[in-house]
C-alpha cells in the first residue's frame, strides 16, 4: 500500500515538475527578451542619462510602485483566491469582472490624491521642483499598470501562457522603441522613460480590461468585490512593506549617504545599476516560476491532502536550488562583465563599475525572497492574512535600522546588506505563522545546504583572477558549474532521488551507445 501511494505521489510530483517547467519556460521568454534587449541598450541610455538622473529615475519609480500597491489593495491575490474557491464558471467570471470594475472605482480617486500631493512627495524624497511633473506622469501610469497586472493575473489563472508572453513581448518592444525615440533621438532624458511608460501601460491596461470585459459579458458583483477587498486589504501593508524592503534603500541612500542631494543621487544611481543586474534572478527564475506555480499552488492546496503538501514542499526545494544556481552564475559573471563593457567603451561613466559590489548581495536577497510565496501558502489558503502586516512592519523596521546604522560607513553596500536582513526576517516569520495554519513539510535542511554551498563556491571563485578579463569571466563561469556536483557530495539528494538520477544516467548512456552503434 505504501509503495502504491509512493508511486502515485512520485508520478504526481513528476507531472507537476514537467507542468511547471513547460509553463515557466514560456513565461521566462518575455523577461529574457526584455533583459537581453535592455542589456544591449544600456550603453545608449548611460550615454544620454547622467548617473545622478539615473538615481532620480530610480526614486520616481519607487514612488510609482508605492502608489500602485496602495491603490491595488492586493486585488490580484484576492482574485486568485476567490477564483479557485469555486468551480462554477459563472461565479469565476463575476470574480474577474468585479475586480476590473472595482479598480476604476478605487484607483481614479486615489490617482488624483497622489497627483495633488506630488509637490510634498517630491520634497520628502529630496527631489528638485523640476521633477514634480514627472512624478504626476508616474502616478497616472501607476493606475494603468494596475489594470495591466489584473489582466496578466487573469491570463495566468486561465493558463494562457502563450497569450501572456505575446502581450508581454509586444509591451517590451513598444516600450523599448519609445525609449529610443524619446531618450536617444529627442534627448528628453528620464522624461522619455516615463513618457514611454505612460503610453505603453495605458494602451496595455485599457486594452486588456476592455477585452476581458467584452469576453466575459457579466455584471460586477459589488458584494463579492467587497469580500475580495476585505481579503486583500490586510495583505496590503505587508505587500507595501515588502516592496519598501526593496525600495527603501535608494531613499535612505538619498537621505544618509552625503549631504548634497545631487551627489547622493549619484550613489543611488550606482546602487540602482547593481540592483537592476541582481534583479535578473527574480525576472529570469522566480517570476516565471511563480507565474504558473502561484495560481497552481493555490489550486492544489485547496484539496487539503497530505500528498499534495509533500509535493508543495518538494517543489519549494527544487525551485530554490534552481534560483540559487542562477544567482551564483550571475554573481560570478557580474564584475568581469562590467569590466569588459568598460574595456570596449560600452560604459561612459566608470562609476557604474562599482555596481559589481551590489550584485551578489542583491542576487542572494532575491534567492531568499523566492521562499516567501512558498512559506506564505498556509496563511493565504486559510484566508487569515492579518498577521502579514505585522511581519512586514517588523522586517521593514529591521531594514531601516540596518540602513541607518551602516549607510554612513558602507554606502550603497550597506543598502544591499539591509536588503538581505529584511527578506530573511520576512521568510522566517511567514514560515512560522503559516505552518500553524497549514502544516507543509518543507525541507529546511536541504534549503540550508543549497544556500551554504552556493555562497561558499562564490567566495572561492572570487579569489581566482587571471590577467585577462575574458579568462576570469570564462573561468568563473566554468567553476560555477561545480555547484551541482558539490550538492551531490554534500548529501543533498535523498535515496529515491539518487536512485532516479542513477537510472536516468544509465538510460541516457544506453541511448548514446545505441546511437553510436547505429551510426557506426
Amino acid at each position: 500500500m505504501k509503495t502504491t501511494e509512493s508511486t502515485a505521489e512520485e508520478s504526481t510530483l513528476s507531472g507537476e515538475v514537467r507542468n511547471v517547467g513547460r509553463h515557466s519556460v514560456i513565461y521566462m521568454l518575455a523577461p529574457a527578451i526584455s533583459k537581453v534587449i535592455g542589456f544591449l541598450l544600456f550603453p545608449l541610455y548611460t550615454s544620454f542619462i547622467s548617473t545622478s538622473n539615473y538615481g532620480v529615475s530610480s526614486l520616481i519609480e519607487i514612488a510609482m510602485t508605492f502608489a500602485m500597491l496602495v491603490m491595488s489593495v492586493n486585488l490580484a491575490d484576492g482574485m486568485t483566491r476567490f477564483y479557485y474557491a469555486t468551480d462554477d464558471e459563472g461565479e469565476r467570471r463575476k470574480v474577474v469582472v468585479s475586480v476590473i470594475a472595482g479598480i476604476a472605482g478605487i484607483g481614479i480617486p486615489a490617482v488624483l490624491v497622489f497627483i495633488l500631493c506630488s509637490g510634498a512627495i517630491a520634497n520628502f524624497m529630496r527631489l528638485e521642483v523640476a521633477f514634480v511633473p514627472l512624478l504626476r506622469i508616474a502616478f497616472a501610469a501607476a493606475w494603468f499598470s494596475m489594470l495591466a497586472e489584473i489582466g496578466y493575473a487573469y491570463l495566468r489563472m486561465r493558463y494562457k501562457s502563450k497569450t501572456f508572453v505575446a502581450l508581454t513581448v509586444a509591451q517590451i518592444l513598444l516600450f523599448i522603441a519609445l525609449n529610443v525615440v524619446f531618450v536617444v533621438f529627442l534627448q528628453l532624458d528620464i522624461w522619455g522613460i516615463f513618457f514611454s511608460t505612460l503610453i505603453v501601460q495605458g494602451l496595455l491596461g485599457v486594452g486588456m480590461a476592455v477585452g476581458i470585459l467584452s469576453a466575459l459579458k457579466v455584471s460586477p458583483d459589488w458584494k463579492l468585490f467587497g469580500r475580495m477587498v476585505r481579503f486583500g486589504a490586510p495583505l496590503m501593508p505587508a505587500t507595501v512593506s515588502q516592496q519598501l524592503n526593496n525600495y527603501v534603500h535608494p531613499m535612505m541612500l538619498q537621505w544618509l549617504s552625503v549631504a548634497d542631494p545631487a551627489v547622493a543621487a549619484t550613489h543611488v544611481g550606482v546602487f540602482a545599476a547593481g540592483q537592476k543586474i541582481g534583479v535578473v534572478v527574480n525576472r529570469f527564475v522566480v517570476v516565471p516560476f511563480n507565474g504558473f506555480w502561484r495560481p497552481r499552488r493555490m489550486e492544489l492546496v485547496m484539496r487539503q491532502s497530505e500528498s499534495v503538501n509533500r509535493i508543495l514542499a518538494r517543489m519549494c526545494t527544487y525551485s530554490f536550488v534552481l534560483t540559487a544556481a542562477f544567482a551564483l552564475l550571475l554573481s560570478v559573471a557580474a564584475k568581469s562583465t562590467l569590466l569588459l563593457m568598460n574595456e570596449y567603451g560600452l560604459v561612459s561613466d566608470e562609476a557604474y563599475l562599482d555596481a559589481h559590489l551590489v550584485v551578489p548581495l542583491i542576487a542572494l536577497a532575491y534567492t531568499i525572497h523566492s521562499l516567501e510565496p512558498h512559506f506564505a501558502t498556509g496563511m493565504h489558503a486559510s484566508g487569515r492574512t492579518k498577521q502579514a502586516t505585522a511581519i512586514g512592519l517588523v522586517a521593514l523596521a529591521a531594514t531601516i535600522a540596518t540602513n541607518w546604522l551602516l549607510i554612513p560607513k558602507l554606502g550603497f553596500v550597506a543598502a544591499a546588506i539591509a536588503t538581505n536582513v529584511g527578506v530573511v526576517i520576512r521568510a522566517g516569520a511567514f514560515l512560522a505563522v503559516s505552518q500553524r495554519k497549514l502544516r507543509i513539510p518543507y525541507e529546511l535542511s536541504r534549503l540550508a545546504i543549497a544556500i551554504v554551498v552556493a555562497v561558499g563556491l562564490f567566495l572561492t571563485i572570487r579569489t581566482v583572477e587571471f590577467d585577462s578579463t575574458w579568462a576570469t569571466l570564462l573561468g568563473g563561469i566554468a567553476m560555477s558549474t561545480l555547484y551541482a556536483p558539490l550538492l551531490l557530495c554534500c548529501g543533498f539528494l535523498d535515496k529515491d532521488e539518487r536512485l532516479k538520477l542513477a537510472t536516468t544516467v544509465r538510460a541516457t548512456l544506453a541511448r548514446f551507445r545505441a546511437a553510436r552503434q547505429a551510426t557506426g
